[in-house]
Formats: C-alpha cells, sequence, structure tokens
C-alpha cells in the first residue's frame, strides 16, 4: 500500500491518522450526549417527572454499555484494572 508520499510506512500513518480522528470525534459526540443525558435526568427528577428520568436514565445506561463495548472493554472490568494503575485500587 503506497500513497501519494510514496512509502507504504507513510501510507500506513495517514490511514491510522484517519481512524484517530473519527474516534476523536465520536468520543467528543460521546461526551456531548452523556452530558445532555445527565442534565435531563436531573431536570426529570427536579421536576418529579418518573417516566421522562427512567427513559433518559434507560438511553445513558445503554449508550454507557454501548461506549464499552466499541472500546473493547469488559463492563465488569475495575477502574484501576482498565488503566494499569495499581494506585488505584
Amino acid at each position: 500500500m503506497t500513497s501519494t508520499s510514496g512509502t507504504p510506512r507513510l501510507a500506513e500513518l495517514e490511514r491510522d491518522r484517519g481512524r484517530l480522528a473519527a474516534a476523536d470525534a465520536q468520543a467528543r459526540h460521546a461526551a456531548l450526549a452523556a452530558g445532555t443525558a445527565q442534565r435531563a435526568i436531573v431536570a426529570a427528577v427536579a421536576a418529579r417527572d418518573a417516566t421522562a428520568a427512567a427513559e433518559w436514565m434507560s438511553r445513558h445506561t445503554r449508550d454507557f454499555r454501548r461506549g464499552y463495548e466499541v472500546a473493547g472493554i469488559d463492563l465488569a472490568t475495575e477502574v484501576a484494572e482498565a488503566l494499569g494503575d495499581a494506585r488505584l485500587s
């Protein structure tokens, strides 16, 4: 595989850069969606709207689970294990 640069390694790096950019965009979207969901949950609880709170919480947990699946992280993984940092355990 070659690119306009003419070397296979540069072509590989260009492809990886594109993948990282896409992953970054997905992460930014996920963060915005999580914030939206969290604000909606708080607003629904404050309004004593149990139905809306439950719907938003369901959506939020589903998105959280999907994020872990996309990242290839088992939901049972402890934070310290995921980070590889024994100080957190």
